[in-house]
């Protein structure tokens, strides 16, 4: 009767928040945030490891090195997360489970450092397992030889049962129901040598997720009477209804959270945000090749143009001189800002540059430069022309530059502490006398077509 008022109380709550309209994408990230952290974090927990809860952020934004933690842990939470993240972006929708993909999470979820046929991941357990229960008696599960079997069988109960609920020809069973079935079916079973906690509770929930309820979670208040419970189930013969009511109980206060988050309340912890904020601080604290140091009004302007403008042009220069043979002319346009000039000396251009950037001091102007190469020479009547452009500018906390021709580009961005380097310049300088040569090639072909 309790665990039949609760599902109610469930899917009540999840009326409610049906009519409240979709979520917004802000809310839903912070709901998706939360129950991932919690997930990693508790269910990890639960197994042995050892990271704290901020260390889990940690490894959640990309960071694994940590010291004084076992590699292991660092390893398996990062695995753990990545199956998360990919059930939260499979959401609602028509599952079947399969043995290939319980063996293909157990392999993402453990680590080993050196792999051996005692310990095999992602493959059914080769020899006997067994637990100490909370009355620290023996719990012996699933012989080996038997496991196979038993999964199968397992799984073509939750598939069925799956199958009817997705397309209801009789009174489906409720997905609380079939996803605590499922994982009291596996952890009897026992399946693998290590992991099968996490593997049931990440299967349980991939069902409710599915079905379009949240993920379970089951934090350090809750997990003594979730031991227990199974415990009682597996050795001593006690009712599977106590536990579909914690298991009921837990999706309960998931549901609830989901409806606060929608009403605008808080679902962090209390000290999430200090400590999100520590991280973000420790992250940052080490010289990172990401980190701002300098703003446009700070560059030395001369330098800047010494070191990322000066080794470009002269490189230009040196291309250019290779294909300016072919063309009767050629003109360089030169933009300051709105100011252009037309010079037909490379060497004049450069002087003009250097000399605006030494008196530019902090306002930096924006540098344009367009090449016009007039009249190949030998088209005759069908002489044409080839046009190539690039431009420098200044922006608040990087320098850009780009190249241009016809549908062709070229984008190099950099902050302002970090140099142009001698592969990049030359890479530049190769692009724009490629680009100009595979347009002489094409404009030629068009005038000569093969036969």
């Amino acid at each position: 009767m309790a665990l039949t008022k609760t599902l109610i109380q469930i899917d009540e709550h999840l009326a409610e928040i049906g009519q409240m309209g979709k979520l917004p994408q802000a809310i839903l990230k912070r709901i998706n945030y939360k129950f991932r952290l919690d997930w990693n974090y508790y269910s990890n927990r639960m197994e042995g490891g050892t990271l704290t809860k901020q260390e889990t952020r940690s490894v959640m934004v990309g960071n694994i090195t940590m010291q004084g933690k076992p590699l292991i842990d660092v390893m398996e939470m990062q695995g753990h997360d990545e199956v998360v993240r990919d059930i939260f972006k499979m959401g609602k929708g028509e599952i079947r489970i399969s043995e290939k993909r319980l063996k293909q999470v157990h392999k993402a979820i453990i680590k080993e450092t050196q792999e051996s046929t005692n310990k095999p991941i992602g493959q059914w357990k080769v020899k006997p397992n067994e637990i100490i229960n909370y009355k620290g008696e023996k719990i012996n599960f699933s012989a080996p030889q038997d496991v196979a079997d038993e999964v199968h069988e397992l799984l073509n109960q939750t598939n069925a049962q799956l199958d009817v609920f997705f397309h209801p020809k009789k009174e489906a069973l409720h997905p609380l129901v079939i996803a605590a079935d499922f994982h009291l079916g596996f952890v009897s079973i026992h399946p693998f040598y290590d992991g099968n906690g996490r593997c049931a509770r990440i299967f349980t929930n991939l069902i409710l997720i599915a079905c379009g309820y949240p993920p379970i979670i089951i934090d350090d208040t809750s997990k003594m009477a979730y031991y227990q419970l199974l415990a009682d189930i597996q050795a001593y013969g006690g009712k599977k209804d106590l536990f579909y009511e914690f298991m009921a109980n837990r999706l309960l206060k998931s549901v609830a959270l989901v409806k606060d988050a929608f009403d605008g309340k808080d679902i962090e912890d209390d000290d999430d945000l200090e400590k999100r904020l520590q991280l973000l601080n420790r992250q940052f604290t080490e010289d990172k090749d990401t980190t701002i140091k300098i703003q446009r009004q700070e560059v030395d302007t001369h330098q800047f143009y010494l070191t990322n403008v000066e080794p470009l042009l002269k490189e230009l220069q040196q291309k250019l001189s290779k294909i300016k043979g072919f063309f009767l002319e050629t003109e360089i346009i030169l933009g300051w800002d709105e100011n252009n000039t037309r010079e037909l000396g490379f060497e004049r251009i450069i002087k003009n540059i250097e000399q605006t950037f030494k008196s530019a001091k902090s306002k930096i102007p924006c540098l344009s430069m367009t090449f016009y190469h007039k009249h190949f020479k030998n088209a005759g009547l069908q002489s044409f022309n080839v046009e190539w452009s690039f431009q420098f500018y200044l922006e608040q906390t990087k320098y850009v530059l780009e190249a241009y021709k016809s549908r062709e580009r070229f984008k190099l961005e950099k902050l302002y502490h970090h140099e142009v380097t001698e592969a990049e310049v030359k890479n530049l300088a190769e692009n724009y006398l490629r680009s100009c040569l595979d347009e002489i090639e094409e404009e030629l072909e068009k005038r000569n077509p093969k036969k």
